[in-house]
């Protein structure tokens, strides 16, 4: 028996067998040039690129109806790579030359992956594991080894386990996930956390104490894994786990309850969603409203921009679903990040501090008085907040106000029965010039919500999915709350709506010191709803800011702020 330490992405505790995760990129295929006709090796190609190209389809549609579009659209990127015709070409140029075509995909993938990862560019630096991801699979197929469907009670271990991978993995009997390295921050583990699956990454010597069929015990409330646990262990790990189901089911029981503290505070939690599914799976786990509605997600895989009808047309469908619940639809988030071909999006070194967001819809506005149009016109039908991402001067919302009044009137002389909207007009918090001078958007705006993600992607000066600046993106610095404990206080004091919409508010523990510095609103993942109502019932709000105070002034990180 062994046992061995992570960092926890998705709570929870399971008993199953391992499978280790097969990285075909990497077998050690023979260099002996191919022995039958080159064409039939080309045929066998293109039938591997077809079978991929099904399952990619069938990944993104069985990921979009269970976890919603914003999860599934890294599904659509992996189609475009194998449609690539720079990325096939050159494999064919190797099956020409008398290379097997498994190796061919390999000598091919690993190169262009390289060269990715030599740019300066990090959005491009992270399409190497994406174009590694398709090499793998295509492998895979060509050795006519991919999953038909595995037995159930199993845990998926790994280097760093592909997007792909886990998604196949949904349908069948997948417990949870382990991975030796990534981050929480990856698209795995973020399907991970919406799926509610337990999961661990960065766990140092997985792979060397783990192998096929091993029982395990995923410990994502401690954050351990138990290799071939003896009987005494098991028994203590399945109290622990009852346990922790009876705490789920009574959450779920619960979770359409309000969220109120200990010491009577009320806080309202909300969902982050990017499709209509998405906001089912957050009514069926009692959200009071919806804390983040992407809106992106609309504009992607297609040829042309939506349609004002169209767009009108989903959100109305949204704002009907949750009644007179509070929806806060973000407007067009979008930048040189995205591959969107009939945006005319500018190739940019860094799209991250590019032209995106506000700064893109202002400099583009056709496509942004179709948004601000729709959004308008579906405000009838619940209870509408508009909200604008990107935003680093109070000037950028003064232009927008004004923008949205004109384009009011417009619809107004359109039609004379078009009464004018009741909605709140606020932004997004995510980069620190706002926190220095918010005394500034509290008079533009009526509701604040914090991007976290964003917000410590840029106070720190790392990207948040970049491995090779992991360690600087760190939430727990204490320098992240002082900014927060900023906003809220001037939020507060200027009696407009305050919130978190960013991967802080999934944390249990963060998300009891967001409350307790003043948010009033958590926005997060539909599955992690219950559990955190759960859990901030039982706060203490005064006597959390009390040791915060006290822990602030003498210490640069949370750590031990819950001892």
């Amino acid at each position: 028996m062994s046992s061995l330490t992570g960092e926890i992405v998705s709570q929870g505790i399971v008993i199953g067998q391992a499978r280790v995760y097969r990285d075909f990129l990497h077998e050690d295929f023979k260099d002996e040039p191919v022995s039958s006709n080159p064409e039939e090796e080309q045929k066998r190609l293109e039938r591997a690129i077809e079978k991929l190209d099904h399952r990619l389809d069938e990944t993104y549609q069985n990921v979009k109806l269970s976890l919603g579009e914003e999860e599934a659209e890294i599904f659509r990127s992996h189609q475009q790579i194998l449609e690539d015709p720079g990325f096939v070409g050159e494999i064919k140029k190797g099956i020409e030359a008398g290379t097997r075509a498994e190796k061919a995909v390999q000598q091919v993938t690993r190169l262009l992956s390289e060269q990715f990862k030599n740019l300066d560019d990090e959005y491009l630096q992270q399409r190497a594991a994406d174009m590694e991801d398709i090499g793998r699979q295509l492998i895979e197929f060509l050795m006519n080894n991919e999953n038909q469907g595995e037995s159930s009670d199993y845990i998926l271990c790994g280097t760093d386990i592909p997007p792909s991978e886990f998604a196949s993995s949904m349908n069948s009997g997948i417990l949870g996930m382990v991975m030796e390295e990534g981050t929480g921050f990856s698209h795995t583990s973020i399907l991970a956390k919406a799926k509610g699956l337990p999961s661990l990454v960065k766990v140092e010597g997985l792979l060397e104490n783990v192998r096929d069929g091993d029982r395990i015990i995923l410990d994502a409330l401690d954050g351990h894994v138990v290799v071939n646990p003896d009987e005494n262990t098991l028994k203590k790990i399945q109290e622990i786990r009852s346990d922790w189901e009876n705490k789920k089911q009574k959450a779920l029981e619960k979770a359409n309850e309000p969220c109120i503290t200990a010491d009577q505070k009320t806080i309202s939690i909300f969902a982050n969603a990017g499709s209509v599914q998405d906001v089912r799976a957050a009514l069926e786990n009692g959200a009071e409203g919806v804390g983040l509605f992407r809106t992106e997600f609309i504009f992607l895989n297609r040829k042309e921009a939506p349609s004002e009808e169209e767009q009108y047309q989903i959100y109305s469908e949204v704002l009907k679903m949750m009644k007179d619940k509070p929806v806060i639809i973000r407007t067009l988030d979008i930048g040189g990040d995205k591959d969107v071909p009939y945006m005319n999006l500018p190739d940019e070194e860094n799209p991250f501090l590019g032209l995106r967001g506000i700064r893109y819809c202002l400099e583009n506005q056709e496509i942004f008085k179709a948004q601000l149009r729709a959004l308008l016109r579906s405000a009838h039908h619940g209870n509408l907040y508009i909200m604008i991402p990107m935003i680093s001067m109070a000037e950028e919302v003064r232009e927008v106000k004004a923008f949205l009044n004109d384009v009011m009137n417009e619809l107004t002389q359109e039609d004379e029965i078009f009464e004018e909207p009741r909605y709140k007009l606020g932004i997004m918090v995510e980069v620190p010039s706002v926190v220095e001078t918010i005394d500034h958007f509290v008079q533009e705006v009526d509701f604040f919500s914090i991007g976290s993600n964003d917000l410590v992607q840029y106070l720190f000066a790392a990207d948040r999915i970049a491995p090779n600046v992991k360690r600087w993106y760190d939430v727990q610095q204490i320098a992240l709350y002082r900014m927060i404990e900023k906003v809220v206080a001037a939020a507060r004091d200027a009696g407009k709506e305050i919130g978190v919409c960013g991967e802080l508010a999934n944390n249990q523990q963060i998300a009891q010191l967001l409350v307790s510095l003043g948010v009033e609103k958590l926005s997060m993942s539909p599955a992690q709803i219950p559990m955190i109502k759960s859990v901030i019932r039982k706060l203490h709000a005064g006597d959390l800011f009390k040791k915060w105070k006290q822990h602030s002034s003498r210490h640069s990180t949370i750590d031990g702020l819950w001892d």
